[in-house]
């Protein structure tokens, strides 16, 4: 029995700045809880106490998120108002974890209650606050429905949960959800679909680099694998999910893996190393106390003693099992315990124990929508009849047994295994070598056509064996014949999925060594950007917002000081990614060259002379590169601004007034023009209060809204002076979130960078 990971989310958000680790203790939280003050902290310590403690201890971690309740009820709204849906929802998940999903849904739905009024709110935060959560119980809500029978409403109540993720652009919820949804499509034999979203799920977890959850994911492909009968595909996700729970040291992740290879070494038919494995998983369980791998893995022994033909110890280790799946109410595995005894009481020849316990097997089964289970049942079903000497029971049952052992195995499901694997191994690649990848994708589809061509052969020869079942007395030659056929099939498929993985390995290689070469750039180009310290010792009442498009940028932000004057420049060089990015270093340098080497101190000759530096360097051969960038470059000294532009301009809001003030520069860049003029050096003076803003074209230039339009110039200025008397800290964040909420699901066009300075 190959055990599938739910993946949890919560959503609870950190008050004040705080946040907790893993590494932190339940008595380190003890001692912080007597010493905290402020209520909103307080409430995040009884969360994380609680949540700590609902695995082992659903009891104990109810009192703490109890206390939470109680203790939100004291702070004002809307805060306190969401406190209490927050842990509200907590509270639903210790009675999920302790069997009551009933107690449980009634909670999630309470909390969602108190969330929806807050979902028009005027305040951007609380909206995504209120929508977070509510992600949050509809997943659980997804979960409960699951472990109570209804994939139906498990599935919607998930694909709810992505819906309001995707809304807040919650990545850590969008990949639970699709890990999920994964699980319960592979639980009603929908492997095409399990596949895609457990790949889904994989790729977000690589790009927020969650361990735990990448091993999750892994080895739900590998148990997905597993069901549709590739074991060694299945073994490889396997080992390599329980590696990385080994380096983090998530011990019950450990365990589970172990299991899972060891049921993969009892489909192989070792059912020797099979013991190894599962009782290396045991050991496990009993030391952090988990009965529901405890409950699977005693199960998985039992099972494996009945292949060995120790019915004794199979009847003792299925009987411990099936008592504490009982005690958690766990079931799928009593289905899997009641399949096992049958099997064992059918050895025994107790016919009446083997028939009560398979029939039970098969009718837990069916309500859960296990097809992979109810297989087995099918075919044990089969066997005691045949014993029994009931041949048109045994003939019916080994229909269906072999109708569902098609269904599972079919071409059908092997091609979307193999494409989604293809399709998210090539993903990762197709971003960094398009042409590379639609030739490997070429390769992929050419050997599916030829394993697809294979397969229908052996469902053609398939169908005419079923014309020979009406005399059970050829029962066991069929059974003979197909599995010589199979064999010599799978040896066939074998041989070219080989061939497969030789080029797979070959794609990440060559994924790794760009991946190393771009992240290698990046560093190169946050050492050209002013530091943290330089920024805030110069430019004590500004900000910079900066959003690169991609992992390195076209455009960049400088600052340097020369004798008393502070010199900084918002720039935008030709292109963005790597190429822009390698410009941005040269024209970085030119700057710096200019002022600090050759003492070009007025900006207009700045920028005449860093023209002169890029086009020198972009000439050295005899190719034509027209490669440089549009700036916009301040030089202040007390309240004396003087600026030069190239394309870009200078908006200057004054203290108290309601207009953007607009000085353009001049209509060229640096870098090779037709008709190339010296730059204007304006002088503006300032006084206290007067806000200055330089910046490049990606905020104006972002697709989104509504209608997927520009946001525009004339919009950026109605949102600099809506949000000029805020804090320039503030001012950053508000820029930030209406970056944010303009660019909705549309993807980022360009990089943006902004200055914002306030005398």
């Amino acid at each position: 029995m190959k055990v599938k990971k739910i993946i949890l989310f919560f959503s609870l958000w950190v008050a004040n700045g705080l946040a907790f680790s893993q590494n932190n203790n339940l008595d380190s939280l003890q001692n912080l809880l007597m010493t905290v003050q402020q209520d909103t902290l307080k409430h995040t310590i009884l969360m994380e106490i609680g949540n700590q403690q609902q695995k082992s201890n659903p009891d104990s971690a109810l009192f703490y998120h109890t206390q939470s309740f109680e203790l939100a009820k004291k702070i004002s709204p809307p805060e306190g108002e969401l406190l209490q849906a927050a842990s509200l929802r907590n509270k639903g998940w210790d009675y999920a974890l302790k069997g009551d999903y009933n107690k449980a849904l009634n909670l999630f739905d309470k909390s969602i209650k108190i969330t929806e009024k807050y979902i028009q709110n005027n305040d951007l935060e609380i909206v995504k606050k209120a929508i977070k959560i509510q992600a949050g119980c509809y997943s659980q809500i997804g979960i409960c429905y699951f472990n109570l029978g209804n994939p139906k409403k498990a599935l919607a109540y998930t694909n709810k949960s992505l819906s309001q993720n995707r809304r807040t652009q919650n990545k850590i919820g969008q990949a639970a959800n699709f890990g999920n949804l994964g699980i319960f499509y592979a639980e009603q034999g929908e492997y095409p679909k399990a596949l895609s979203n457990f790949y889904s799920s994989l790729k977000i977890n690589e790009e927020i680099n969650d361990k735990k959850c990448q091993a999750d994911n892994l080895a739900n492909i590998g148990s997905t694998y597993a069901d549709i009968g590739e074991n060694k595909k299945a073994l490889f996700y396997f080992s390599k999910a329980q590696k990385i729970d080994k380096l983090i040291n998530n011990k019950a992740g450990e365990a589970s893996n172990l299991g899972n290879i060891g049921s993969i070494y009892n489909d192989m038919g070792d059912d020797n190393k099979a013991l190894e494995f599962f009782f290396k998983a045991l050991s496990i369980y009993n030391e952090i106390g988990n009965k529901n791998g405890q409950s699977s893995n005693l199960a998985n022994i039992g099972n494996t003693y009945s292949n060995l033909g120790n019915l004794s110890k199979a009847l003792e280790y299925s009987q411990k099992s099936l008592k504490i799946s009982e005690e958690i109410g766990s079931m799928g595995n009593i289905a899997f315990n009641n399949s096992t005894l049958g099997v064992v009481y059918a050895k025994l020849k107790q016919h009446a124990l083997a028939e009560h316990y398979l029939k039970r097997a098969e009718e837990l089964n069916h309500d859960l929508g296990s097809i992979v289970r109810l297989k087995s049942d099918y075919k044990g079903l089969a066997e005691l009849y045949e014993q029994t000497e009931k041949h048109k029971l045994a003939l019916s049952y080994y229909k269906k047994f072999v109708q569902l052992e098609d269904s599972i195995k079919s071409e059908d499901n092997y091609k979307a295994g193999l494409q989604q694997e293809i399709k998210y191994e090539y993903e990762k690649q197709a971003a960094i070598d398009s042409i590379a990848n639609a030739k490997e994708l070429e390769i992929k589809e050419i050997e599916i056509a030829k394993q697809q061509t294979e397969i229908k052969a052996k469902r053609n020869q398939q169908y005419a064996l079923y014309s020979g079942l009406a005399l059970v007395l050829i029962f066991s030659a069929v059974m003979y014949n197909r599995y010589r056929v199979t064999k010599k099939q799978k040896h066939i498929i074998e041989i070219q999925k080989s061939e497969t993985e030789k080029q797979k390995l070959l794609v990440e290689e060559k994924n790794k060594e760009i991946s190393d070469s771009i992240i290698y750039a990046k560093r190169i180009q946050e050492a050209i950007l002013p530091s943290r310290y330089s920024l805030t010792e110069h430019l004590k009442n500004g900000f910079v917002l900066y959003k690169p498009k991609d992992i390195v940028s076209g455009d960049f932000y400088w600052l340097e000081k020369y004798n008393e004057s502070i010199y900084f420049a918002a720039a935008d060089c030709t292109g963005h990614g790597v190429p822009g990015a390698m410009v941005s270093v040269v024209c970085a340098n030119a700057l710096s060259k200019a002022l600090l080497e050759e003492n070009q101190t007025e900006t207009g000759e700045l920028l005449d002379r860093t023209r002169e530096l890029v086009v020198e360097r972009f000439t050295k051969n005899d190719e034509n590169v027209k490669d440089g960038m549009d700036i916009s470059l301040c030089r202040i000294s007390n309240n004396q601004l003087q600026w030069s532009g190239a394309n870009n301009p200078l908006w200057i809001i004054r203290k108290n007034s309601n207009e953007v003030e607009e000085i353009k520069g001049n209509k060229q860049p640096i870098g090779k023009s037709d008709s190339s003029q010296p730059f204007t050096s304006h002088e503006v003076e300032l006084t206290t209060g007067d806000t200055i803003y330089i910046f490049t074209d990606g905020f104006a230039d972002q697709f989104g809204g509504e209608k997927g339009k520009k946001f525009m110039y004339k919009q950026l200025k109605e949102l600099f002076l809506a949000i000029n008397h805020l804090k320039m800290d503030e001012q950053r964040e508000k820029l930030n979130q209406a970056f944010i909420n303009w660019q909705g699901s549309q993807e980022q066009v360009d990089d943006v960078c902004i200055i914002g300075v306030r005398v």
